[in-house]
Parts: structure tokens; sequence; C-alpha cells
């Protein structure tokens, strides 16, 4: 799979129009993306950082799809949507695994 495929891969997984992700990316028209999903356009530094950061992932797995999939962002939107309470359970947790590679 390329980078290409995974960005139309991503953008149909989160329900979203080529519009809605060029608006996204800042892109004018949605012609730009049809473009990149086709391969057709070759992405800058940049752009490929927009990208990501768009669908929450690091601009490694756009390029090569095995690296760590959930960027910061993404862990911070996750975590948004928890309770209350599992927001206190997966703090316990982090500061419990943190401890655990300190003694180690």
């Amino acid at each position: 799979m390329t980078m290409y495929d995974r960005i139309k891969a991503l953008r149909i997984s989160k329900g979203w129009s080529q519009d809605e992700l060029a608006r996204r990316v800042g892109y004018s028209h949605r012609a730009s993306i049809a473009k990149i999903e086709a391969g057709m356009r070759d992405l800058s530094r940049t752009k490929i950082q927009a990208f990501a950061d768009a669908f929450g992932v690091s601009p490694s797995f756009l390029m090569d799809g095995k690296t760590e999939k959930t960027s910061s962002e993404g862990l911070a939107e996750i975590f948004e949507r928890l309770t209350p309470e599992q927001k206190e359970t997966l703090i316990a947790y982090a500061r419990f695994l943190t401890s655990q590679s300190q003694g180690q």
C-alpha cells in the first residue's frame, strides 16, 4: 500500500469526502485530493504533516504504514472522549508504567 492509498483509506475510514479532506489540509478544491489519491501529485513534507495532523497519525505512518499509527494529537482526542473515571484510570496506569520503566 502506498502513501496515497493510505491517505484514501484514512479519508474513507473517517467518512470524509474529498472536499472535506481538501478543506482540512489547505487545498481549495477536491481535484487536488483526487490527484493525490491517484498518486499523480507528490507531497512536500509540509503537506505530509498537514495530512498526518488531519488524520491524527504520524507522518511516518502515512509514508511507510509500519510505524506508530496514533500521534500525540490522536491520543489527546481519544483522552477527551473518556469519562472522568476512565481518565483517572488511564493516568494511574500511565504512572504505573512509568514507574516500572524507571526501575529497569
